[in-house]
């Protein structure tokens, strides 16, 4: 008997298919049957799982062009799974696709076996395309000014249609739903700069590339998203892998460094977690999935979005250029070259990632650097195993042979989903210079604030290195 009712498709005009799923003693399993017209069974698969309930479809996407697609939920994720219509057998191996939960709205292609999945994240609605064997070849988010679902989806030769809604209704369109990602040459040092997340106030990842060990490194600053009010759950991570040449995606080890103390020596022990896979689509925008986080086991996508002009010329995988979005020489000692990941001398778990944007006689410059560290004593915060950031911001314009006045500024935690206000306030200057093109140093002084505790009152200098930083980085 069946434990729920089956979804029936014919198959051509020679046969039928039936799924159903049963909650099995152990595990539920999903159960696939092809019969022939005459009602004999052809074939029979199952798979560990159940039918994805959340899915318009109940989990069947296809069953045309001797491919059969289906949708099975497995714990907390949403697999594809594509099978051979004549003998059932596999086709490739599943694909993730989503999160279980979330309404999920599978949109067939009525001219080829590939299709797309519209699902409803963290006031964001998120397009994703798949080829026929279930690897996805496009995504594109929209933002929601609130919390909101995707009700109906349709693409046809016009483009993809969706509508959503919460207490407003929005029609999204997309002219091209199922171009193929723009994948830029990662080993290029195009991609590098400052990205922020679509969808989160006081969050971002700053990307850096060093040609010399063909390594991608990137520091992510974050914080508890229980509440916007927390300073003290302020915590950052970071990234790296390196990249083979011609990849259009690069996956990285993800890593934490736990109590440590303020502008001590390198004393905080760092363990490998997880894993970051960045897909870039184009040289501004990437999706980045995230594994390993203890709390939510399913992978964690995030929509990415560069943050300030890009100053570099950006190579394609497929051929062409992508020009630089702004040309910004050195001026006042300062070179966009030195933008990326400055190391703290005698405490390589500590530095700062400068994003450095030279003035012009037309616009002003920017130096914004996120500013990674701990709290002054080990243990001040369990949480976050100590590790705390801050952010340096100051305007390039007035700078003058390599010196630069900045504002240390502290954040809130920081939100997902609809954006929130920020709030972002002072908590002591400080003084950025070049030494040379590849040193600098750091002249902090903390306000005697309540604001800046338990930093305040606290001064300092501080040495800074990055090899190579104008002549292509380290």
């Amino acid at each position: 008997p069946l434990a729920f009712e089956p979804v029936v498709a014919r198959i051509g005009n020679d046969g039928w298919l039936t799924l159903d799923w049963r909650p099995e003693v152990h595990a539920p399993r999903v159960y696939v049957r092809r019969y022939d017209s005459n009602f004999a069974t052809r074939w029979s698969v199952s798979r560990a799982g159940s039918l994805d309930s959340d899915a318009a479809t109940g989990g069947l996407i296809s069953a045309e062009d001797g491919v059969v697609q289906l949708l099975i939920k497995n714990d907390a994720e949403i697999s594809a799974h594509v099978l051979d219509a004549e003998t059932g057998d596999a086709l490739s191996a599943p694909a993730y696709v989503g999160v279980a939960g979330v309404t999920t709205l599978v949109v067939p292609d009525s001219e080829s076996a590939r299709f797309g999945i519209v699902t409803a994240e963290r006031g964001r609605i998120v397009w994703r395309a798949y080829s026929a064997d279930a690897q996805e070849s496009a995504s594109h988010a929209w933002r929601c000014p609130h919390d909101c679902e995707a009700r109906l989806a349709h693409a046809d030769a016009t483009g993809l249609k969706v509508l959503a809604s919460s207490h407003l209704q929005y029609d999204l369109t997309l002219a091209d739903p199922y171009a193929l990602r723009s994948a830029p040459v990662a080993d290029d040092g195009a991609i590098a700069g400052v990205f922020t997340a679509a969808n989160e106030t006081n969050r971002g990842y700053v990307i850096d590339w060093l040609p010399s060990s063909r390594t991608l490194f990137v520091a992510r600053f974050a914080g508890d998203t229980s509440s916007a009010t927390v300073r003290h759950l302020l915590d950052w991570e970071t990234m790296q892998g390196t990249v083979n040449a011609g990849a259009s995606e690069v996956v990285l080890t993800r890593y934490r460094s736990a109590n440590g103390r303020f502008a001590a020596p390198d004393d905080a022990p760092t363990t490998a977690f997880g894993s970051a896979t960045f897909r870039f689509d184009g040289c501004d925008r990437a999706e980045l999935t995230l594994t390993g986080n203890e709390t939510f086991p399913a992978p964690e996508r995030v929509q990415l979005i560069r943050s300030g002009p890009r100053l570099k010329a950006c190579n394609l995988l497929a051929g062409g250029t992508i020009a630089a979005e702004a040309e910004r020489p050195a001026r006042g000692g300062f070179d966009a070259r030195q933008s990326g990941a400055w190391i703290a001398t005698g405490a390589n778990d500590q530095g700062i990632l400068a994003g450095v944007l030279p003035a012009t006689a037309e616009a002003n410059g920017v130096f914004f650097a996120p500013w990674f560290t701990y709290w002054p004593e080990a243990g001040n915060n369990s949480g976050t195993a100590n590790r705390h950031w801050l952010t340096l911001q100051g305007t390039l314009t007035p700078a003058s042979n390599g010196s630069v006045e900045l504002t240390i500024f502290r954040a809130t935690a920081g939100s997902y989903g609809p954006i929130r206000p920020s709030d972002t306030y002072r908590v002591g200057t400080a003084t950025w210079t070049l030494t040379d093109c590849e040193h600098a140093t750091l002249n902090y002084q903390f306000d005697a604030d309540e604001s800046a505790q338990p930093y305040s009152g606290r001064s300092g200098v501080q040495n800074y290195a990055r090899p190579g930083a104008c002549s292509g980085g380290p």
